[in-house]
């Protein structure tokens, strides 16, 4: 945290006329004569910035002025950022908490010296400067110091044994012993109250009174389930019972039964006859190809005169057989099947004995008899028998259609009938029910009406019995059965044990009065409120003994860390105040003449002037300790806030002596072209001089001018 002052503005108040406001440089000189304001800005700065009321602030002795203003600060925030300080808003002390900041409590007093007070604690040794201040900037004794503040001188002459800690019986070693007297006693008590209450004839009663309480809520919630379950059944039966009141059709619906099972028997009669008479369509037509093969090869020979009138005959005749098979014609059908086998008789006999057959056509005449033995399981014979099979094949097909007909109008009725039978079973409450099952179901359907109506009785009694108001039906299954005489069984036991119970009460009269006592109840509270009550006093009463005892043990452990470590840091402080900080302001100021600072066996500081000598610091001149403090100041400010930052100085100068005074102005100014930047008040006109003097010279842009004699922009 490196602050710097960006703007300040102070309302006028007590000797201050005029509102104040400047955007200050790097080197401020205020000048001011007596009731000019010069006390009072510089109060109000300090009011404006630090904390100067609370037990963390440290003692500023500061006049009873109203102060009101602001203060824009940079360099404590993010990069950039301004930081506006008021008369309510936070102060420097409340960032120096950062992951980077580590500032003393007290480094307020490093940014500001009052008039001639260059010591730079609130309360100094004999030489301006204690041993916290030593302790603050350069070790971590002083938190060290403050930890072991914290530790009663009872806890540090304590000690730890194998079995105690023994000391003298005051402050926490008492409370420790008092809360051991106490935490004993309650246990006595306790130990007590086991063998004869929670351990004893009650506790084993309650424990039992307890389970028959569960196994009763647990049976009461399966009854209330029991409930639930009936009604959904009642509800069902009733919706069953009125579909079956309007079913008059039982009687019509086994007839539809006996019709359909009819139809479909007989549609797999007329299914498998159409199929047969179906395969003449194949054999018919390798009859035709085989009469027109059989014809060619009777061709072949010479036919003459009445041969050849025989076959025409034979041919018109199975023509007229033909028209009469699909005219429907019986009588042509006849007469022309007989003609026609009567002139193919008379033609193959005048055609066999006319010539004698080539041997290729007796095998093609051979090959055709055995396709004709398999198909028809016999041998082909004449022509004649050919014709004839072919006006057979025709007669099959015509009776095909006319079963495929009457197929179709089976499977139609059929289907008719399973729809409304169907549709019934469906009103009925059976869905894709087999058809198989029909006969079943009908006889179940006869018999549930009487079979309903007394579930319905049933589960009305039921219910009655149950005594559940519908508004507390348990849906969910509890995972109990509801059981009556269980539940009657369990209610008798209860009635015991509460007398049991009471008489076991009876006789622990005298030691619930001592518990009530105890726990600060009255006798009548419960058993179970008073156990709970003593319990948690034992239960707080060892948790404050194991506490205090922890808290003791542990500050007696500290106590020794303490110790070890604090010889230490007097180590670190010592190799503190050879840092450069300390030694270059220290030399600067002092023109060279002392050039470190060392411990002395006291514990206060000396000086040493680079030739071997050393001089204690209380001991020497007031302008020097002056010189000596304020370098002090300005160093521990520099390691405290790891760089430069604003320094606020009232006449600072006053007791040094005016050989000594340009030497502290000129390093005023070189700590300003290091970084820093100072306000330095006044009221001493050889100082302002002085400032004017030498800072013009070396600062003319960044040395600022303000005298409150005349304006703040003067």
């Amino acid at each position: 945290m490196n602050p710097r002052i960006e703007r300040i503005k102070v309302k006028r108040g007590g000797p201050l006329e005029k509102d104040f406001e400047i955007q200050p440089g790097d080197l401020n000189l205020v000048y001011g004569l007596n009731e000019t304001g010069k006390t009072y800005l510089l109060e109000s700065l300090v009011r404006l910035l630090f904390k100067t009321q609370g037990r963390d602030a440290p003692e500023w002795n500061l006049r009873e002025w109203d102060t009101n203003g602001k203060i824009l600060v940079s360099g404590i925030e993010e990069e950039g950022q301004v930081t506006s300080f008021g008369k309510t808003s936070k102060k420097l002390e409340d960032f120096r908490c950062g992951e980077d900041d580590h500032l003393p409590r007290e480094f307020s007093r490093l940014l500001v010296v009052r008039a001639g007070e260059t010591v730079i604690s609130a309360d100094p040794g004999e030489d301006g400067i204690s041993r916290d201040i030593l302790k603050d900037y350069l070790s971590e004794e002083r938190l060290l110091d403050e930890l072991l503040e914290r530790i009663s001188a009872t806890v540090q002459g304590a000690q730890v044994t194998e079995k105690a800690i023994v000391g003298d019986n005051r402050g926490e070693l008492k409370k420790q012993k008092g809360l051991k007297k106490e935490l004993d006693a309650l246990n006595q008590l306790l130990e007590e109250v086991k063998e004869n209450f929670s351990e004893g004839p009650v506790s084993i009663l309650r424990k039992d009174r307890a389970a028959r309480q569960e196994l009763c809520e647990d049976l009461e919630r399966a009854k209330r389930h029991q409930a639930y379950l009936l009604r959904s059944n009642h509800k069902d039966l009733e919706e069953k019972k009125s579909a079956l009141e309007g079913l008059e059709i039982l009687g019509e619906m086994e007839s539809s039964i006996e019709q359909y099972d009819g139809k479909v028997s007989e549609g797999l009669l007329l299914e498998k006859e159409v199929k047969e008479l179906q395969e003449a369509v194949g054999k018919r037509q390798w009859c035709e190809e085989a009469l027109k093969n059989y014809d060619e090869i009777v061709n072949r020979r010479s036919v003459k005169g009445p041969e050849k009138a025989w076959g025409i005959g034979a041919a018109v005749a199975l023509v007229a057989s033909v028209a009469g098979g699909f005219l429907g014609q019986n009588w042509l059908l006849g007469a022309g099947a007989a003609l026609s086998l009567a002139c193919g008789w008379m033609f193959s006999r005048k055609l066999l004995g006319a010539a004698p057959v080539a041997a290729s056509d007796n095998v093609e005449l051979k090959r055709m008899d055995q396709q004709y033995q398999e198909h028809f399981g016999k041998a082909l014979g004449d022509r004649a028998s050919l014709a004839r099979q072919i006006g057979s094949l025709q007669e099959d097909l015509g009776r095909a259609g006319a079963r495929q007909e009457q197929l179709d109008q089976s499977n139609s009725a059929a289907g008719e009938l399973r729809a409304r039978i169907d549709g019934f079973f469906l009103q009925a409450g059976f869905e894709n029910l087999d058809s198989g099952d029909w006969r079943k179901t009908l006889a179940e359907l006869r018999s549930s009406h009487k079979t309903i109506e007394g579930k319905i009785s049933a589960c009305q009694e039921q219910l009655r019995n149950l005594l559940v108001p519908q508004e507390d039906d348990l849906e969910a299954d509890p995972g109990t059965a509801w059981d009556p005489g269980r539940f009657k069984e369990l209610a008798t036991e209860l009635e015991q044990l509460e007398t049991e119970i009471e008489v076991e009460d009876g006789r622990l009269a005298d030691l619930k009065e001592r518990v009530a006592l105890q726990a600060g109840s009255r006798v009548t509270t419960g058993w179970d409120l008073l156990l709970d009550s003593l319990q948690d006093q034992k239960e707080s009463k060892l948790g404050e003994y194991r506490e205090c005892t922890a808290d003791i043990l542990a500050k007696i452990e500290l106590c020794r860390v303490l110790e070890d470590m604090r010889q230490k840091e007097t180590e670190r402080i010592e190799q503190g105040l050879t840092k450069d900080d300390l030694t270059n302001p220290l030399s600067s100021l002092t023109g060279n003449r002392y050039q470190s600072i060392h411990l002395d066996g006291e514990g206060g500081l000396e000086l040493g002037d680079g030739e071997g000598s050393y001089y204690a610091l209380r001991k020497l001149s007031t302008g020097v300790r002056e010189q000596i403090c304020l370098a002090l100041r300005f160093g521990f400010a520099s390691i405290a806030l790891g760089g430069p930052a604003f320094l606020l100085l009232d006449d600072a100068f006053q007791h040094s002596d005016w050989e000594r005074r340009p030497r502290m102005i000129d390093y005023v100014v070189k700590l300003v072209k290091e970084g820093w930047q100072v306000f330095y008040f006044t009221m001493d006109d050889h100082i302002r001089d002085l400032f004017q003097e030498r800072a013009e010279k070396v600062l003319p842009d960044d040395f600022q001018y303000v005298d409150l004699s005349s304006s703040p922009d003067s």
